[in-house]
């Protein structure tokens, strides 16, 4: 008796080994509220990504891997119920998301086309209550891709400028499309924007009132 009244609390509490944690059940094979479409890993085309292409990794809030695998239908993953590091039953918690479609890497940190989330989850499973899904325990709402062609980072500068009356206008080169701005400053500490944001690429061109100050600089930056 005195060995079965621990294991009985132990039982009741959900705090045997293995399932010390909060669960859930990590699948999106279900509806969006609102909408007709499930919460689909989707590829750069828009739709759902292949099967044979999808990689999933589930990571703890440190980033810590908890489950990785391919998908089991196009666009969705079943990993089933899942104990969350950090997290007690009935409590919340988060987890990130992150998918990549392998033909462009084979690993997230490498892939070209590749998604993520941060994932709120609540009202955990565990210590007698069932597990709820992503779909009625966490904030998911499914995954796009982020798609990054530039190899390279940004670079801008300026080429050249001319001053016309009362006017001046100002050339630059940028490597990618953006919004852009020109700033000045009278002693390379202290900048202020001193045109409006541009979006453009290659070939930049501003044309304003000439500042009033004899001395000054002029740079491009990448509006933030």
């Amino acid at each position: 008796m005195k060995t079965l009244l621990p294991l009985l609390l132990a039982m009741t509490l959900g705090l045997l080994p293995g399932w010390c944690g909060g669960l859930i059940n990590l699948n999106n094979n279900f509806t969006l509220p609102g909408s007709s479409h499930k919460a689909f890993v989707l590829g750069a085309d828009g739709q759902p990504l292949a099967k044979a292409l999808g990689r999933v990794e589930i990571l703890d809030a440190t980033g810590a891997l908890i489950r990785s695998g391919g998908l089991a239908a196009n666009g969705l993953f079943f990993f089933g119920v899942t104990e969350i590091p950090g997290t007690v039953p009935g409590g919340s918690g988060s987890i990130i998301i992150r998918a990549w479609d392998s033909s462009t890497g084979d690993r997230w940190e490498t892939a070209g086309i590749k998604m993520g989330t941060v994932v709120v989850l609540f009202d955990l499973g565990g210590g007698g209550a069932p597990p709820r899904g992503l779909s009625n325990g966490s904030d998911f709402n499914g995954l796009a891709p982020v798609i990054s062609p530039w190899p390279l980072p940004p670079r801008s500068w300026i080429s050249g400028f001319e001053f016309a009356g009362t006017n001046l206008t100002v050339k630059g080169t940028s490597t990618l499309e953006s919004y852009w701005v020109l700033e000045w400053s009278e002693d390379l500490l202290r900048w202020s924007r001193f045109a409006d944001q541009i979006r453009q690429s290659a070939v930049l061109q501003w044309t304003l009132p000439k500042p009033t100050s004899d001395t000054g600089y002029l740079r491009v930056v990448l509006d933030p």
